[in-house]
């Protein structure tokens, strides 16, 4: 979840960095209102989209592939650190937001690795797509209805965030280095 707020993060001081308060505070008001995001996030569509596809279906299919099939193939030929940026960089580029999908990737691969099963990775890529739906984290880590949305101040939680990732993504996968064994076995 941190990584989701760290995207936006990420987000907002690039757009302040890079053309200022009034650009970004543009930026920021085309979202929408608050209630119109929450209306349109209780559609049939949007709830059956969050809570079939996004929170069952896609993280079954998406572990079974990426950490399944990608990391472990790449994992025997080029070692898991390299394999675990590869695997994450495919994961993102197939992702709307490639930053969050990039990181949470190297989450997954992570816990593949401590866990030594898809199931663990399954589970927390299906929690955390749940947990970004608007009515639930996602009004948060998205707000629109701040009252200066071009003050980087508003957005000390995401930027605070994105630190907090950019050192404990690396001290994470750095714990992982010595977990279970994916090298292939002779049955493999």
């Amino acid at each position: 979840v941190a990584a989701a707020f760290a995207f936006l993060g990420a987000y907002v001081l690039w757009w302040d960095f890079r053309e200022g308060a009034a650009a970004l505070e543009q930026r920021m008001n085309s979202a929408g209102t608050h209630a119109h995001a929450l209306a349109e996030a209780f559609t049939p569509h949007r709830i059956a989209f969050h809570f079939l596809i996004a929170g069952l279906f896609g993280p079954i299919v998406e572990e079974i592939f990426f950490r399944g099939f990608l990391y472990r193939a790449w994992a025997r030929q080029f070692g898991w650190i390299l394999s675990l940026v590869l695997t994450s960089t495919v994961f993102g580029i197939y992702h709307k937001n490639f930053l969050i999908a990039f990181m949470a990737s190297a989450i997954y691969v992570c816990i593949y690795r401590r866990t030594g099963t898809l199931l663990a990775p399954m589970i927390v890529h299906a929690a955390f797509n749940i947990s970004i739906w608007y009515p639930f984290l996602g009004r948060w880590i998205y707000p629109r209805d701040l009252s200066a949305p071009g003050d980087v101040q508003s957005w000390t939680l995401h930027v605070l965030a994105l630190a907090f990732c950019v050192v404990a993504l690396p001290v994470y996968a750095w714990f992982s280095r010595d977990a279970l064994s994916l090298a292939p076995s002779v049955s493999d």
